[in-house]
């Protein structure tokens, strides 16, 4: 998968599905979401499964993307219009780990909600896995390793990273293994 226009010029973003030869076999045009007041942090707009590709269109929007080129729209997370959203969904394509984050003008002010849920509907089968302020609220989903999520603490304490252009990606300080279905931690790897 090859995702586009990481600087944000313009209003929308390329995702590719390139074949194991280097083809690109389908891809999809989305509307990048729009730059939340504060915000510091870009996480992915996409995500992949076993089976189909997943991406944001706009800001709240999650859309996927097959082999022979369909797209269908799979879910709507409202929170998504007033916070920064990021997403992982399961290999299986049953379950997606949502994370919606607000940052503040003053870092001891931002917040960061985690859940997973079920893919089809809304709020079926919820686990609440976060709820988490100041530099501990930069967390989002980045994956899945089984039934556990792994998750970026983006928790560092460095400069900004605002080229003037828009947010640019960040490194992760830290990661979580987090059971899906209990919210509870089973690892975690490189954390002060």
């Amino acid at each position: 998968m090859v995702v586009t226009n990481h600087s944000r010029q313009g209003d929308t973003y390329q995702l590719e599905l390139v074949d194991l030869t280097g083809h690109m076999v389908s891809g999809a045009t989305a509307k990048l979401p729009l730059l939340k007041p504060n915000q510091t942090v870009q996480p992915p707009l996409v995500s992949a499964s076993n089976h189909l590709a997943y991406y944001l269109d706009g800001d709240i929007d999650i859309r996927s993307l097959d082999p022979s080129g369909h797209t269908a729209l799979v879910k709507t997370i409202a929170a998504g219009a007033n916070a920064i959203l990021a997403f992982a969904v399961s290999p299986d394509d049953q379950r997606i780990a949502v994370a919606t984050i607000t940052q503040a003008s003053d870092d001891a002010k931002d917040t960061g909600l985690g859940y997973v849920e079920d893919l089809a509907g809304q709020g079926v089968n919820r686990v609440a896995l976060w709820n988490n302020s100041k530099t501990s609220a930069l967390r989002w989903p980045i994956g899945w390793h089984g039934q556990n999520l792994v998750d970026d603490i983006d928790d560092c304490q460095i400069p900004s990273n605002y080229d003037g252009n828009g947010p640019i990606p960040q490194q992760a300080c830290s990661y979580h293994v987090v059971d899906s279905r209990s919210g509870n931690r089973a690892a975690v790897v490189c954390e002060n």
